[in-house]
């Protein structure tokens, strides 16, 4: 390749106009025409307003912007891969230049900006620049550090706290996106104390603007927690999850914010923190056991009658505002659900620490408060529909309640030990009767046996996790089921007819009038993956089959899940080879007479029959993402045992 030559100075021209050229050859990969060191010059006195008004066109706000832009352009195109060699030796000239004039020092005195837009591009851009120089030299902008430390330390006489907080959640993100934890650590250990210092004081003494800056500390919050460090700032969630939920109730916070807080303790109890910006979506991160023991506790301590009547929930709000929908003025769901799994995660983690926690009572709450703003739920006379109505159209979400629903009865049930049916009595009355909550899934799917499969195959929910526990659980109360199944039919639960999905993922619309369906096109489907047309899986090619690398990978993980679970149990593991030799036919399950909870049992049967058949298909084809042997096994016996039972 040639060396590189700089490109000789150019006549004169309007400031403006030599930036807006410059910035839209960078844009496409190609050199300006101004030599490195005239365009650096240009930039420099564009940003700190040395020009006059008429070399700026009469906007000198338009200039500063435009300048700040390149320098963010070059910068990132200095290292971008696959630019062209040329391009990146100018671009590289450019940042040393511009690092050697100190660019980074203009950049921070833009924080005080006037205009809101100047002040965000310049944090923008500052964000670039500290991770160039933190990604090539392993070392940190000290201007950018001691000035953001700075005003993090005073922050009630700063004006530029907005930009020094979303510049440093801005770095972090991405660093944590690049997957460098020892860079993320190196960064928040240079902030430890100072964001320490200004998020204890945001909480403890109540945020006096609850808008922009309330938003941008929780969102350096989840970003701090999401690291991964070991450090004080990663604990504040927990920490000072007490003012959390203080804030709930506040007057005056805004409720974008109440609702921001709400997810953000969702997300830490869920071990969800980091899933908006981490690549491939939902990823977790290790928490310390104390710290999610110590949340939960305040959680629990908090969630009063009192607490649970101050809360705020506002009507349903969808773009274009706050309207309302179905003829009728709907609760905000997000909120609703948000707060349930809170609660619910919440139990969950205490129960496991040992018994004695008063559940029927926090469930009672629960309870009272949805009645509150749900017409749906007032009307309900089953009180385990609750979890059907609520997260009927939220797969994520409706995986982790019923699972936590699961965890807490089985523990109960554990250290009561009572008679099995008045414990299953008690569980209706507050709500989380397992049988019932199972069969509200199935009705929520039409006893669709593909959506099932979505759910075992798909990444995004702990429909696995739960499946495994529940089934262990039937294979020992086949009775039990039997009960669920009269009292469901009993209580005749409302109906939802869902639009047609249309996420791909191979559901077909049920024609069954009598079954709960809600709405299944969450996030539990978007991963839009099909191995397979379900419906004839017998004439699919392996050959033509798109199966994510990623996928098979992370599944591993979950069919260690399945053998460990069984290996728990006494359960031998099948070989692949003899568990898989001939897909069975299933039960013989014609439609029968008689009262309508044996309809329900009977489709309950079929739907799990079929699920089997199929996964067998799939799995002696080679096209199944792990290893089901023990799950099919643990299949076929509740199988068997719901059918003698059934007759």
């Amino acid at each position: 390749m040639e060396p590189y030559v700089e490109p000789r100075a150019v006549e004169e021209e309007v400031p403006f106009d030599c930036v807006s050229r410059a910035y839209r050859c960078v844009l496409s990969g190609l050199c300006p025409g101004p030599r490195a060191e005239d365009l650096v010059h240009v930039i420099l006195s564009g940003m700190c307003g040395a020009f006059p008004a008429d070399c700026c066109h009469g906007d000198a706000v338009a200039l500063s912007c435009v300048c700040v832009s390149l320098v963010d352009q070059l910068v990132s195109g200095s290292t971008r891969p696959g630019t062209d060699p040329y391009f990146r030796q100018y671009a590289e000239l450019c940042v040393t230049k511009l690092r050697e004039r100190d660019v980074m020092t203009q950049l921070v005195q833009l924080f005080q900006a006037e205009d809101q837009i100047v002040r965000h591009v310049s944090a923008k851009t500052a964000s670039t620049c500290v991770l160039d120089e933190l990604r090539t030299t392993g070392t940190l902008c000290p201007v950018w550090v001691d000035r953001c430390v700075q005003v993090f330390l005073c922050p009630a006489s700063s004006a530029d706290l907005d930009a020094c907080l979303w510049s440093l959640t801005d770095v972090l993100r991405r660093l944590q996106r690049g997957h460098r934890p020892e860079l993320t650590e190196k960064l928040v250990e240079a902030f430890d104390s100072s964001v320490s210092s200004l998020c204890s004081s945001f909480l403890a003494d109540g945020p006096e603007d609850s808008g922009t800056m309330s938003c941008l500390v929780l969102d350096l919050l989840e970003v701090l927690s999401a690291s991964g460090t070991s450090l004080r700032s990663q604990r504040i969630i927990s920490t000072h999850s007490p003012a959390l939920l203080r804030m709930l109730c506040c007057s005056r916070m805004n409720y974008f914010t109440k609702k921001q807080v709400v997810l953000l303790l969702k997300r830490a109890l869920l071990e969800n923190l980091g899933e908006d910006w981490s690549v491939g979506g939902r990823a977790r991160f290790e928490r310390h056991h104390a710290d999610l023991n110590e949340l939960s506790h305040h959680v629990l301590q908090t969630a009063t009658p009192d607490w649970f009547g101050r809360v705020e929930v506002q009507p349903a709000s969808f773009f274009g505002g706050t309207s309302r929908v179905r003829g009728g003025e709907e609760p905000d769901g997000v909120m609703l659900r948000s707060i349930s799994l809170v609660l619910l995660k919440s139990m969950v983690l205490q129960i496991q620490d040992g018994p004695g926690l008063d559940w029927s009572s926090y469930l009672d709450s629960l309870w009272s408060f949805l009645r509150r703003f749900s017409v749906q739920l007032m009307e309900a006379t089953h009180r385990c529909s609750w979890f059907a109505l609520l997260f009927g159209d939220q797969d994520d979400d409706m995986m982790e309640a019923a699972n936590g629903l699961l965890c807490i009865f089985l523990r109960q049930r554990s250290a009561s030990q009572p008679d099995g049916s008045s414990v299953l009595d008690e569980a209706c009355s507050s709500g989380c009767n397992p049988h019932c909550i199972f069969l509200l899934l199935l009705q929520s799917v039409a006893f669709d046996h593909s959506v099932l499969l979505d759910f075992l195959i798909s990444t995004e929910t702990c429909f696995l996790e739960y499946f495994v526990h529940y089934l262990k659980f039937l294979r020992t109360d086949g009775q039990g089921f039997t009960s669920a199944c009269i009292r469901m039919s009993a209580h005749h639960c409302p109906q939802f007819h869902p639009p047609r999905s249309s996420s791909g993922s191979g559901l077909h619309e049920s024609n069954q009038p009598t079954a709960l369906v809600c709405p299944v096109g969450g996030a539990g489907l978007t991963i839009g993956l099909c191995l397979v047309d379900y419906d004839g899986s017998d004439e699919s090619d392996p050959e033509n089959m798109d199966v994510s690398e990623s996928l098979l990978t992370t599944r591993t993980s979950m069919d260690q899940h399945v053998e460990q679970s069984e290996s728990s149990d006494s359960m031998g593991l099948t070989e692949p080879g003899k568990a898989a030799a001939e897909p069975p036919a299933g039960p013989n399950l014609e439609p029968l007479p008689g009262p309508p909870w044996t309809q329900t049992t009977h489709k309950a049967i079929q739907c799990l029959s079929e699920l089997r058949a199929l996964m067998v298909r799939l799995h002696m084809k080679n096209l199944f993402p792990y290893n089901p042997s023990s799950l099919l096994k643990l299949l076929e016996q509740v199988e068997t045992d719901l059918t003698s039972s059934s007759r």
